[in-house]
């Protein structure tokens, strides 16, 4: 007796410890202190141990002893690890906790009921963006019902950082990225449902003001009678009396229960002696069981449950009828593995369906693991009393992490708050950006109602993401992105990185920084290089999610690949698309620009840049880096492609742009070297291109007919 009162005690003070630390308690600062190598596995695998114990025996220790000298000796090492613990939660690097969404998808449902009695179901699926060091994750919209797919925008939320300003959920790291992540899926799936019901009613369906008055019910008094006590069960469970073996040959329904709702008869009538009950309440909006009253007040003994009617009652017609629950039946347990409903719990059933009208009664059967394995069967039984056998389903449908702890009201705020900033940043405008204050300086010189309609395919998000981004200013409203890589630290000083996006995907990182410019944009980002596993099909898959225009469209390999640029040349033969090009020369002294315009350029660039072709197709590998390179180089080339991109787009519009004059006059120079460096004591490619004596100077720009050097 004494070894389990310790325990209790000393487990508690591991909890109490751990909280003061930051943690929400000992096993939570077990689960990190092993991640930090304070604590070995083994360790923890015996804190969980006496952390599951601790649960099973509080409330009844004075009653039962069921903690050993070994478990008790962990708890000690527990305490003892705890007390000299030099972690602190709000000190260290937030880390996701096992279990969750940290590596793989991790897909969340909710089950709802609308207002005209349609299930509800919403699907969201978690995916890591970053990497398995600097995790970045996406919630994104897989199902939800009348959902278009204009209305599909992907929430983030950020666990070591994200872009200020930007629709993302991105709060502090004292609690698990798990819990803010149920927090934004259930709150967007409220105020979905919301608004649908709100159309539905205004469509006729029901008045949710003029509720009427729920009828009282009352239960009659009655037994649950195990009456294997009596009649004696067969090593199966099963009896001579014939009850429960009438059932049904249809096929078994289903009832959901809500994951809270579930373990809470586990964890209490599970543990505990046989013949213990309560009720089941049934919350018609959500469509499905979502309470247990456990019946602590009932006369019980080891063969009898007779139900406190009089409590039960109060309940029923007292807080239910204000959360609006209703009765859906009872839940009880019996020994050993007489997992059956007897016959005394049938009639009974049956008469409670008669009283309160009701065409069957939720009957689970409970086996407490005082006597075998815990488990629960599920049943229903009819008036007529038929006993149906029914599947049991446990939805994580009220916010519970995978912790088994619910997510706070304050969060649920936080997220609402979150979500609606976002909402009204993808709220439709009604005014053209030229009427917009962020583009107000160049709308006399760009037109910004057409270049919201252009769209730009960037193959390559590395030392291009400067163009991405002031294509944005300019007002372009489209863009697909498409890069496998992920940025690193060597990319701060040549790619305009940061720190905060080491480990994240360049695509995404784009992204986020475009939706920041302008936040109408659409923006279709893709982790992957394009090469074979991107099929032609796919492409135009791409361009079709956002509804890319014909002649609207420019299509920019920026990519030290080969292979990609081919084969962006290849796909803007196929579909027709302008094509931009470009590309830094060893150590960054030159740089190459090319751009093709179908039906107005001569030369494409297979034709322009044969040799290399040749080359390659001959087993050449090239080894040129951006090594040598610094951002000048990458800013003075972006700027030049911007451009070359405006008076592409501008090309075919109604304005007379000065920034087309290349294409109108000239289109077929359309291979552009720059000088980046002087070319003193270099071996640049472009050396013949410049008088001897002027090797000192730089910043030269070279547009050259291809038949002047073919």
């Amino acid at each position: 007796m004494k070894t389990t009162t310790d325990f209790i005690t000393t487990v508690a003070e591991v909890n109490k410890i751990s909280r003061s630390y930051g943690f929400r308690n000992g096993i939570h600062w077990a689960e990190k202190a092993e991640r930090v190598k304070e604590i070995n596995p083994g360790l923890l695998a015996q804190f969980r141990r006496c952390s599951e114990m601790y649960t099973k025996v509080q409330g009844f220790a004075s009653t039962k002893n069921c903690v050993n000298e070994a478990l008790m000796d962990a708890a000690k090492i527990f305490y003892s690890c705890v007390l000299h613990s030099k972690l602190r939660n709000q000190k260290q690097k937030p880390v996701l906790p096992e279990g969750t969404f940290r590596f793989e998808p991790y897909v969340k449902q909710f089950h709802w009921k609308g207002v005209d009695g349609e299930p509800y179901d919403f699907r969201f699926e978690i995916v890591n963006q970053g990497s398995r060091d600097n995790p970045d994750y996406r919630i994104d919209i897989i199902d939800a019902p009348h959902f278009k797919k204009g209305q599909k925008h992907p929430h983030r939320f950020h666990i070591l950082g994200a872009f200020t300003g930007s629709p993302y959920i991105c709060w502090d790291t004292t609690i698990t990225a798990f819990d803010k992540a149920n927090a934004v899926m259930i709150v967007w799936a409220q105020n979905y449902k919301k608004e649908l019901d709100k159309k539905k009613q205004e469509e006729g369906w029901g008045n949710s003001d003029c509720k009427a008055e729920r009828k009282k019910i009352y239960l009659p008094d009655g037994i649950f009678r195990n009456d294997c006590a009596e009649l004696g069960a067969g090593d199966d469970g099963s009896t001579d009396n014939g009850a429960a073996d009438d059932t049904s040959s249809e096929e078994a329904k289903t009832v959901f229960f809500e994951k809270s709702a579930y373990n809470q008869i586990l964890e209490i009538l599970g543990t505990k002696k046989p013949e213990l009950g309560g009720m089941l309440g049934f919350s018609e909006e959500q469509n499905l069981i979502t309470t247990f009253v456990f019946d602590n007040n009932a006369r019980v003994n080891h063969v009898e449950y007779n139900p406190n009617t009089k409590f039960l009652n109060s309940v029923i017609n007292g807080k239910w009828v204000d959360e609006e629950i209703s009765f859906a039946g009872f839940v009880h347990s019996h020994p050993g593995h007489f997992n059956r409903l007897s016959g005394a719990d049938v009639e009974y059933a049956a008469r409670i369906c008669k009283e309160l009208d009701m065409q069957y009664l939720v009957m689970p059967i409970v086996t407490s693991s005082t006597d075998s394995e815990t488990s629960i069967t599920g049943y229903l039984v009819t008036r007529d009393e038929e006993v149906l056998p029914c599947n049991i389903e446990v939805l994580e449908n009220d916010g519970l992490c995978d912790s088994g702890e619910s997510v706070s009201e304050e969060l649920l705020e936080k997220a609402q708050a979150e979500l609606e900033v976002m909402n009204q940043k993808y709220t439709e405008k009604t005014d053209p950006l030229s009427q917009d204050e962020t583009f107000a300086r160049i709308s006399t010189s760009i037109p910004l109602d057409y270049m919201e309609e252009c769209t730009i395919i960037g193959v390559g998000c590395g030392g291009a993401r400067g163009f991405y981004e002031d294509m944005s200013r300019c007002g372009v409203g489209k863009f697909i992105l498409i890069d496998g890589d992920v940025s690193s630290r060597s990319n701060i000083a040549s790619q305009n990185g940061y720190i905060s996006e080491i480990g994240k995907n360049k695509a995404f990182v784009v992204e986020a920084r475009l939706r920041d410019i302008n936040e109408y944009v659409a923006v279709k980002a893709v982790d992957r290089m394009l090469d074979d596993n991107i099929s032609d099909e796919d492409f135009g898959k791409l361009l079709e999610e956002v509804s890319a225009e014909e002649g609207k469209t420019l299509l920019c390999a920026f990519t030290d690949s080969f292979d990609a640029q081919a084969r962006c040349q290849k796909l803007a033969t196929k579909l027709k698309l302008p094509l931009l090009a470009a590309q830094h020369h060893a150590n960054g002294d030159s740089s190459e620009v090319l751009y093709w315009y179908p039906g107005v350029s001569k030369y494409n660039q297979e034709d322009i840049l044969a040799t290399r072709y040749e080359a390659y197709a001959n087993g050449f590998k090239n080894d040129v880096t951006s090594v040598g390179s610094p951002i000048f180089n990458t800013t003075r080339l972006n700027a030049l492609c911007e451009k070359i991109a405006l008076g592409i787009f501008l090309y075919n519009s109604e304005v007379n742009s000065r920034y087309s004059s290349f294409l109108r006059y000239n289109p077929d120079r359309n291979l552009i070297l720059v000088r980046q460096k002087c070319l003193d004591y270099t071996d640049s490619v472009i050396d013949e291109l410049f008088p001897h004596g002027d090797r000192s100077h730089f910043d030269d720009v070279v547009w050259l007919n291809p038949e002047e050097i073919l």
